[in-house]
């Protein structure tokens, strides 16, 4: 059997940077342009976010629901559960 580790390390590590971007972008948009309109009552700081920080932001979030909300799904754990 060889070991696939590297791989599907590497596969989770490029899926995370992709979805990264796809989420950062519109909502960068988004959030810079709804900001000052809707939200006037914030201070300037929080109606004008850095690309960088939404970056770090979503990123956070998305580690973060890995590590709280990891779902087992694999064979294995369904044949003994059953």
């Amino acid at each position: 059997m060889e070991n696939k580790k590297p791989g599907v390390i590497l596969g989770a590590f490029s899926v995370f940077i992709v979805s990264l971007i796809l989420l950062t972008v519109p909502l960068y948009f988004l959030w810079n342009w709804a900001a000052p309109i809707y939200l006037s009552f914030l201070p300037a700081i929080w109606q004008n976010i850095p690309y960088l920080h939404i970056v770090g932001l979503v990123g956070l979030v998305m580690a973060l629901r890995t590590v709280f909300f990891f779902r087992v799904d694999t064979e294995s754990f369904k044949k003994r559960t059953k």
